[in-house]
């Protein structure tokens, strides 16, 4: 009799700490999708699958306008999702909800909604700024800049890189059916392309 109430108090144990775990992963997730919010970064995120719409749109101009918004509904609601689930991995290793909530804090903040609303605008220029300064990616770094963690030795100089950007870039295009590429030459620069024509659309 002990040992079959035992066991009931263990299985017990297990469900009420899964079921705390899975609370903790959606705590986790909704503090940080409010600080993503916040940050505007969600918003750089949402207006990605209307560029890639429109750019397609023109490519099949035949394809019937109501496709075209059911479709983008659709691929917005996935790619939100699937954004979320690759940075909730990322973040969870490094900042936990307390420091989550105290980011959200600070772009709530004048200053933060300041930084928010400035930094799509400030990005843009640090990329047209170190186009012109022309570094570009050694050739034989080429082939793996897309892998996972790998930087280069432009990053190992720098010592700043994380290797996850072009990863997921990369994790991205591919879950879109998209192909991205990158050609560069040191001391002229880097481009970076992403071919939207690898999308086959049938409409009846």
């Amino acid at each position: 009799m002990k040992k079959r109430l035992f066991s009931i108090a263990l299985c017990l144990t297990f469900i009420l700490s899964a079921t705390s775990v899975s609370a903790q992963d959606a705590a986790y997730r909704e503090a940080l999708s409010k600080m993503l919010e916040a940050s505007g970064a969600m918003t750089t995120v949402k207006s990605m699958v209307p560029q890639m719409i429109g750019m397609m749109k023109h490519t099949y101009s035949n394809v019937p306008d109501e496709f075209w918004k059911n479709f983008e509904e659709q691929l917005s609601e996935k790619a939100n999702t699937q954004f979320l689930d690759i940075y909730v991995s990322i973040y969870h290793r490094y900042l936990t909800i307390s420091d989550l909530k105290k980011i959200t804090a600070f772009y709530e903040s004048p200053v933060g909604k300041k930084l928010a609303e400035s930094t799509p605008v400030m990005t843009a220029e640090a990329m047209e700024a170190g186009q012109q300064i022309g570094m570009g990616i050694a050739k034989e770094d080429l082939p793996r800049i897309f892998d996972h963690g790998f930087t280069g030795y432009n990053g190992r100089a720098d010592k700043k890189a994380t290797g996850l950007g072009l990863y997921l870039c990369r994790l991205t295009a591919k879950r879109l059916s998209h192909k991205i590429t990158v050609t560069s030459e040191i001391g002229k620069g880097t481009e970076v392309s992403i071919d939207f024509n690898t999308i086959k659309l049938d409409c009846e």
